[in-house]
């Protein structure tokens, strides 16, 4: 399996949060360190360096792909999850989940390649992150390398917890602006960039009338 140096940059820092039913704006702080927020299968997960596995997980689609990976990395059954996005970028794959474990949801992403010639999927890198329950929806921001090109990608992704949001708006730190348009079946949003990293400054949720409901500025 290529190897994927990833970094996480998981953080939600000096939050400035602006609540149009409200009117309220608070500012929230939080370690991506904070091993108390990663409890139950994240506990069992992090026990090990999902990035150092050696050991390739290969299967004929990603269901069983995700399946596969949970039982061999972390000796866990993923049953309760679902596949919201599948993203491809040249031979990769990123695919977005999320899953319910001890009755707490997760959101989490996939990287995986494919085998024109054997028809197969292999496992790159696979981690998911606890829905923050405090707001709206929740932020992570991940960004690393993977091939041997050592070329970089940038993720945000995050848990829908109001069912009113419609629609996600990233704005990067180079003023690229991305817009994600939801149905009323998704419980989480990606956007996976190529290129050189650069921070999401300002995200923003809006409801099925363009409304503001919920922000996130760093």
């Amino acid at each position: 399996m290529k190897t994927l140096n990833t970094f996480i940059l998981l953080f939600i820092i000096t939050v400035a949060i602006t609540s149009c039913a409200k009117n309220e704006e608070a500012n929230i702080t939080q370690e991506a360190s904070n091993a108390g927020q990663r409890s139950d299968i994240l506990e069992k997960i992090h026990e090990i360096d999902a990035h150092s596995v050696k050991d390739v997980v290969t299967s004929k689609n990603l269901n069983e792909l995700i399946e596969k990976s949970f039982e061999k990395y972390y000796g866990l059954k993923a049953e309760n999850y679902k596949i919201e996005k599948n993203e491809e970028i040249d031979n990769g794959i990123f695919t977005l989940f999320t899953l319910v474990y001890n009755d707490k949801d997760y959101v989490g992403y996939l990287y995986s390649t494919h085998n024109s010639n054997s028809n197969k999927y292999n496992t790159v890198y696979l981690d998911i992150y606890p829905e923050d329950t405090t707001s709206p929806f929740s932020i992570v921001q991940s960004a690393g390398e993977f091939d041997e090109l050592h070329r970089k990608y940038q993720m945000v992704l995050g848990f829908i917890n109001d069912k009113n949001i419609k629609r996600i708006v990233v704005r990067y730190s180079d003023d690229t602006t991305n817009i994600l348009d939801l149905s009323n079946e998704n419980k989480s949003f990606m956007d996976v960039t190529l290129g050189e990293i650069k921070k999401a400054n300002l995200v923003t949720a809006y409801n099925e009338n363009n409304e503001k409901v919920f922000e996130y500025i760093f």
